[in-house]
């Protein structure tokens, strides 16, 4: 097969070269002018600046290939064919290479375009997304504040004793001090008694101690509080103890229930010991007497009065101890929330007064008893439960015998209201303070508990404020020392619904 040359003048090609590569040539030109002018206008815009590059290497690129093709039509118009093989492969390859420098910068400008897009996105919202940053940092704020100021007193306190830091609980308690600008020392704002001993919390915590747990007393507008304060050490971000942070769980309250609850298992014990002693009593005196009586010739006989008398003192010993087990019975009921049996009847309170008063003035001729009841009560008779009555004279006219000493003479006066029965029973003993007459109803109290006192197991009161209490009336008590005793009861006239279980206790002042 025969190959054919087509021989072509080489006058058309070089100036369609020469014409293209000047178009080009004027075309990246106009580019990176247009960006240079852009970049003149912004400096501070990276993307121009980035842009101007851009149309900088496609220039360099054109002006590298017309510069090449410019070689070439000259070395072939002066039949120099055999240099421009020589030289080709250099022109091309620095073709290449400033292809692949634009190819590569213009990778990197889409990439550094979304990247600019995205810096001005930041930079355009950058001020609402700090302000709403801000608010979410107050609300937390806010809320760690609430927290604090809503739990137990906490402070941090420097290295140095100051106090650096402390909530809303905290100077509840020990209010801040106005002064001249000086940093208030721990000392200063809450002494105690471990201040400057080697038992502060802050001597043991910079000696090694992670927690110190101490229970303290502080005195706080002159009332004591008791707190179990729990410190632990402060460091700064290095790990540098800078202070301490302590908290303070108030106790006062669990103090005083542990004080009462100490208080009652005394006094339970003493009941305990002074019931052996009351019970034994009456139970000996009528073992004693029963003996006499059940075999007198062995004791030499006895004449008949005295056999009565035996008798009389068996049988009021027999009701001494059916009080002590009525007391104990009735008190068991109270302290299971039992309501006390009531049998009420219309009864003639003068009557009842007037015979149980007799039956103590017969029984303790040392006394006088003053008596005072309405000759001609308008309507004497009420709705009452006669047993439980008569239950509370006793107690009442028991304890005024009992607690009398000079002066021998106790007064009952009877009262008769539009609505009520009004009774007092006063005597002119040893009287009592108002801290005991705040306790005379509770169980188990004796307002003397001493081993000279008069004997009794202290619930007489307490089952006399549930009697008057069962029948919806009131009962009150003045007193001072040395001064005597009274106690006055009201029984409402009609049926009343029970009163509240409490200890109620009326104190008038007394000159």
């Amino acid at each position: 097969m025969e190959c054919r040359t087509m021989n072509l003048p080489w006058s058309p090609v070089i100036i369609a070269d020469v014409v293209g590569s000047s178009l080009m040539l004027l075309l990246s030109g106009l580019c990176a002018e247009t960006a240079w002018r852009l970049t003149r206008n912004r400096p501070d815009n990276v993307f121009r600046s980035y842009l101007f590059l851009f149309t900088l290497a496609i220039l360099l690129f054109a002006i590298s290939r017309s510069f090449g093709h410019l070689i070439k039509h000259i070395l072939l118009l002066n039949d120099m064919a055999h240099a421009w093989s020589h030289i080709s492969p250099f022109s091309g390859a620095v073709n290449t290479a400033t292809f692949i420098i634009i190819f590569a910068l213009g990778i990197s400008f889409q990439r550094f375009q979304k990247s600019q897009g995205e810096i001005e996105y930041y930079k355009n919202n950058l001020e609402e997304r700090v302000e709403t940053r801000t608010r979410q940092l107050e609300t937390s704020k806010n809320v760690l504040q609430n927290i604090l100021d809503n739990t137990n007193p906490i402070n941090i306190t420097s290295v140095d004793f100051d106090l650096v830091k402390a909530n809303e609980a905290y100077y509840t308690i020990w209010p801040r001090r106005s002064g001249d600008g000086t940093v208030l020392k721990c000392y200063e704002s809450r002494p105690g008694e471990h201040c400057h001993t080697d038992q502060c919390p802050l001597e043991l915590i910079m000696s090694g101690s992670e927690k110190v747990t101490q229970e303290v007393s502080k005195t706080i507008d002159d009332v004591v509080r008791h707190f179990i304060v729990t410190a632990r050490p402060f460091r700064d971000i290095d790990g540098i103890l800078v202070g301490m942070v302590e908290n303070f769980q108030e106790i006062t309250l669990r103090k005083k229930a542990e004080t009462a609850l100490k208080q009652m298992d005394r006094i339970k014990s003493e009941f305990i010991s002074t019931a052996a002693h009351e019970l034994n009593t009456p139970i000996c005196s009528i073992m004693g007497y029963a003996e006499l009586l059940s075999d007198p010739e062995k004791f030499g006989g006895f004449p008949e009065e005295q056999k009565q008398n035996f008798a009389r003192e068996i049988h009021d010993n027999g009701e001494a101890l059916g009080r002590i087990i009525e007391d104990l019975l009735d008190v068991s009921r109270i302290e299971r929330n039992v309501p006390l049996p009531m049998n009420r009847e219309s009864t003639d309170v003068t009557e009842l007064i007037r015979k149980k008063v007799g039956s103590y003035a017969f029984q303790h001729p040392e006394i006088d008893f003053h008596l005072d009841l309405p000759d001609r009560p308008a309507e004497p008779k009420i709705s009452i439960d006669r047993h439980r009555i008569n239950q509370v004279l006793e107690n009442l006219l028991s304890n005024a015998v009992k607690y009398s000493t000079e002066v021998r003479e106790i007064f009952v006066v009877g009262h008769e209201n539009a609505d009520s029965w009004e009774v007092s029973i006063r005597d002119q003993g040893i009287g009592m303070t108002p801290e005991q007459i705040d306790k005379v109803f509770d169980k188990f109290y004796r307002a003397d508990a001493s081993d000279t006192a008069t004997k009794g197991l202290g619930l007489g009161m307490s089952v006399v404020k549930q009697v008057i209490d069962a029948h919806g009336g009131k009962i009150s008590i003045t007193s001072s020392p040395d001064n005597g005793t009274s106690v006055t009861f009201v029984l409402p006239r009609h049926d009343q619904p029970p009163g509240r279980v409490n200890n109620l206790a009326t104190k008038d002042k007394t000159e």
